[in-house]
């Protein structure tokens, strides 16, 4: 949810001819920045400071201009200087916190707007917003109550409505979430916000063919209409095909392409005479054993010649496929075994009848749900100590400097090929060497179930979508285990049950 910038407004003049003189230079300056001026704006923003410095509007507006002008930190600094001129003006309070939302401090973004929700006490929008902020601080029982105080001012707002379920979800109250979706969209369908938030749920409970339709909705997001390189084709709106070439443009994350791309499969029973598709570059030459298509481009390259457009994770939709992830085509991705680096690394380390577990415990840093879903790696210090387990890293990013914390002892034990792993056919040719991939909600989990190695899956609870509900199975990857958190935060169940499967692993394998 966007937070509201618009600037607030300065009060009456005072009788005092300087604050008269610092109204008139902020006013000057919001005309100059409205016209693209922006180094005079701030200039007369200034003079309007210096006149009047112990005026709080006129810090205020002051603020939110740097803001407007993404002078974030100035911002930040001449905002609290309002709210130290004046504790009681509660609109510096929702404009700092809005400050903060833009720079991701939600943090601070939640305790700025609780100011400003405690001083406008009846306004179900700051109220809203603080609530939001909680959630993204993963303050999460904290946010619910607010959010439903928030409710309990407008009970027929979506965007409040929308924060309520997302924060009902989190809190587990799944059912209670799908049923104010229901109500509310009853009144609003048009939505956007809230029609993603009931798909999603809709998804989480197995109820697919609904839930995909509302998952068509974030085409009108900001975020989807901005995207470079748009085609100049018409979007494919699921009709046979008839020998026309249509691009299926890849979106989101790595794990959402890996997922969706199985979808490809049934394009040529719908007439596609070629089948092009746009993906994330570490994934092109996986791609490229799919026998499904026939071209991989970049993502954000131009694309070919064609005559249709689908986004990949509508395929589900245009081919009304419902609940039938199409798991009888996994494998349906091959790891080319191509880079002899890794494979003289990986055969210097005999097994020793050791099982052979490739390991990944953290997930992207952008993600916004990644504190939730990444593990601290010293949790599985009870796994990589197993005498009868190779562990495989093939971490990247940000959590491998957790390997750091590790005793020497341990840290020698583990077999680190993640720096030789250059894309993700490199990751799989890894993969595929492992006798079981052990991944929190990753790209890596995606990969190593459509190339069919077995996986068990660590999820946070409540879990992402595409995990379900309670199950411990997956519908799209048929060698996948999911291991499920069973409260949250806590991740002890689920290093038990990781201990568990790799007793019964060894059990059958004797």
């Amino acid at each position: 949810m966007p937070p509201r910038t618009s600037a607030p407004s300065l009060a009456r003049p005072r009788a005092t001819t300087l604050r008269d003189r610092a109204v008139a230079e902020c006013t000057a300056g919001a005309r100059a920045l409205l016209a693209g001026h922006v180094e005079a704006a701030l200039t007369r923003y200034a003079a309007g400071v210096a006149l009047a410095p112990r005026d709080a509007d006129v810090a205020a507006v002051h603020g939110v201009a740097l803001r407007n002008a993404n002078r974030l930190q100035d911002a930040q600094r001449e905002l609290i200087r309002a709210i130290a001129l004046d504790p009681q003006r509660a609109d510096s309070y929702l404009q700092l916190g809005h400050t903060f939302f833009m720079v991701k401090d939600y943090v601070q973004a939640a305790d700025a707007l609780l100011a400003a929700a405690t001083l406008k006490r009846s306004d179900a929008y700051t109220w809203r917003d603080t609530a939001e902020a909680m959630r993204l601080s993963h303050r999460l029982a904290d946010g619910l109550q607010i959010a439903r105080h928030a409710a309990s001012l407008d009970d027929r707002d979506p965007s409040i409505a929308n924060t309520l379920a997302l924060l009902m979800h989190r809190n587990g109250a799944l059912d209670e979430a799908l049923a104010l979706c229901r109500r509310v969209r009853a009144q609003a369908p048009d939505e956007s916000g809230l029609a993603l938030t009931h798909g999603m749920l809709l998804r989480t409970c197995d109820q697919h063919t609904e839930g995909w339709a509302l998952f068509e909705r974030r085409l009108d997001l900001p975020e989807f209409l901005q995207r470079p390189n748009p085609p100049a084709s018409p979007r494919w709106d699921g009709a046979p095909l008839n020998g026309r070439h249509i691009v299926v443009r890849g979106e989101q994350g790595l794990g959402d392409q890996v997922q969706f791309l199985r979808w490809t499969a049934l394009l040529g029973e719908q007439g596609a005479s070629r089948i092009t598709v746009q993906c994330a570059v570490p994934l092109m030459r996986l791609l490229q054993t799919m026998p499904s298509i026939d071209d991989v481009v970049p993502m954000d390259a131009i694309a070919p010649p064609h005559d249709v457009h689908a986004d990949v994770m509508s395929l589900p939709h245009l081919l009304q496929t419902g609940g039938d992830m199409l798991s009888r085509l996994v494998p349906y991705l091959q790891a080319p075994r191509v880079n002899a680096l890794l494979e003289a690394r990986l055969s210097a380390a005999p097994r020793n009848g050791r099982l052979r577990l490739g390991l990944v415990w953290g997930g992207t840093s952008i993600h916004t749900e990644d504190c939730s879903r990444s593990m601290p790696l010293a949790t599985l210090l009870p796994v990589m100590q197993r005498r009868d387990v190779q562990i495989v890293v093939l971490q990247q990013g940000p959590s491998r400097a957790q390997l750091d914390a590790l005793a020497p002892s341990v840290r020698e034990t583990l077999l680190d090929v993640a720096d030789h792993c250059t894309d993700m056919a490199d990751t799989a040719q890894v993969l595929t060497d492992c006798d079981v991939v052990l991944s929190v909600d990753t790209s890596v989990a995606h990969v190593a179930g459509a190339v069919g190695v077995p996986t068990w899956v660590m999820v946070a609870h409540p879990a992402e979508w595409r995990w379900g509900r309670d199950r411990s199975d997956s519908l799209y990857y048929p060698h996948c285990t999911v291991l499920r958190q069973q409260e949250r935060g806590d991740w002890s169940a689920v290093v038990d049950s990781v201990q568990r499967s790799i007793d019964a692993w060894h059990q059958a394998h004797q």
